[in-house]
């Protein structure tokens, strides 16, 4: 995934993707533009509809494959318990 973060992916590695996004309601982090194509913000979507979406401002991206690895390790953790390097 980090090699590669728009792919291709392998079949295994494209299942694991698609449960990391659409597992759970809200609660999940997300990538909001600043720039385009220049900076990314860390954000975490609400629980409910309507709510404001919270940002991280310590968390800003000058890179998109930096900044979609941190949202891929995040939603990882969540998912396995464990911390990726």
């Amino acid at each position: 995934m980090r090699a590669r973060p728009r792919g291709p992916h392998s079949h295994d590695l494209q299942r694991l993707l698609h449960r990391m996004r659409w597992t759970g309601v809200g609660k999940r982090h997300v990538l909001i533009t600043l720039d385009p194509g220049r900076r990314w913000i860390l954000a975490r979507l609400p629980g409910r509809r309507g709510a404001s979406i919270e940002t991280f401002p310590n968390r800003v991206f000058t890179s998109l494959a930096e900044a979609e690895w941190a949202v891929f390790a995040i939603r990882w953790e969540a998912l396995t318990g464990q911390k990726l390097d």
